[in-house]
């Protein structure tokens, strides 16, 4: 992992993404993190964060709903046919906290109405 895109990321678990299966020796999992805005809550971002192969195990012993501190590198790749990066953000080490009293179900609801997002 490239020292200079290492990131800290710190928040709740809002989802955990099933296995995803690409040919016969690449699989992913992505957890989706809840990271509070300081501000606003209505503002708060939610993460993808991809955990490829091996390293998709310690998604296992997660819950939704959970706080986690995550070490991620973020990174991506040139598409030479769309003439764009794409970016992409892989999970490397996890920290589980606690289990969060505030129910997550009632989150993802917001998530659906974006009808008030500013741009």
């Amino acid at each position: 992992m490239s020292e200079n895109c290492r990131v800290t990321v710190e928040g709740t678990v809002f989802n955990i993404g099933d296995v995803e299966t690409y040919g016969e020796s690449f699989y992913k999992r992505v957890l989706t993190v809840k990271v509070p805005d300081a501000k606003d809550s209505k503002w708060d971002k939610f993460v993808p964060i991809e955990f490829v192969k091996e390293r998709s195990k310690v998604l296992d012993d997660l819950a939704e709903g959970q706080d986690v501190k995550l070490e991620v590198e973020i990174g991506g790749r040139w598409n030479d046919k769309h003439g764009k990066a794409f970016p992409d953000i892989k999970g490397w080490k996890v920290e589980a906290g606690a289990q969060s009293a505030a129910p997550v179900a009632a989150a993802k609801g917001d998530v659906d109405n974006l009808d008030n997002i500013p741009f």
